[in-house]
């Protein structure tokens, strides 16, 4: 079953208007009323995974207000969700009907392994225990990191697919319902003073380190002593 063809069911059973978030409102767009969270109730969700594209990764939900109007609301799911849009369901209560839809993976193989740390920081110690992030050029000095994604990751370094997609996505929906409640994820969780940012040993960096400063060479000399 597709996106369309649910949102034409929905439609049917009477989500029909079309919802989207502006200025931290739901707009209807037929009637153009304006709703707050308070006023809403999400009756169920689907969510969708994209076949070939990890574009079409999305999740629809059926909306009710207080007035009895009711329509879908359509986000793109993880990675690529709308921020704005997250946020002011946060405060939308749902449902304990509700219907929940196919469970879907917030990272693929087609992801790339730049937004899965940005998005899910706690997936960064299994890249790197896994294996390597980087690639290494002929008559290159340091190795690089050409933005790989998860599936040349995985093939670069002979994983296991699905047990490593499992355990990041198990990692990225730890994160994905801590956020939902506010509390701090990755790194941020137990070292608040260090950036994600790797460095050519891909290691993690102190957030001070990540532009290195200059030194006087006096304060090197006087720290290390005569020589």
């Amino acid at each position: 079953m597709t996106l369309a063809t649910v949102v034409d069911e929905m439609t049917s059973r009477g989500f029909r208007e079309d919802f989207r978030v502006v200025d931290g409102r739901l707009l209807a767009v037929g009637s153009g009323e304006t709703l707050g969270s308070g006023d809403l109730v999400i009756r169920e969700f689907h969510r969708f995974e994209g076949i070939s594209d990890p574009d079409d990764m999305a999740i629809v939900y059926g909306i009710e207000s207080v007035t009895g109007l009711r329509g879908t609301l359509v986000d793109a799911y993880g990675v690529y969700a709308d921020p704005a849009l997250s946020a002011f369901l946060e405060d939308v209560k749902i449902d304990e009907t509700a219907y929940i839809g196919p469970r879907v993976p917030l990272v693929t193989e087609a992801s790339l392994i730049n937004d899965v740390l940005t998005h899910y920081p706690s997936t960064a110690p299994l890249f790197i225990d896994y294996g390597r992030l980087y690639v290494d050029r002929p008559r290159e000095l340091y190795a690089s990191f050409p933005g790989l994604s998860v599936g040349e990751y995985l093939e670069r370094n002979g994983l296991d697919r699905l047990r490593v997609l499992e355990e990041l996505n198990a990692a990225a929906e730890s994160d994905d319902h801590a956020r939902r409640w506010g509390i701090p994820t990755g790194e941020a969780a137990i070292r608040p003073d260090f950036s994600l940012a790797l460095g050519y040993t891909a290691a993690y960096r102190p957030r001070e380190d990540a532009v290195p400063d200059k030194i006087p060479v006096v304060a090197v000399q006087a720290a290390r002593g005569p020589e």
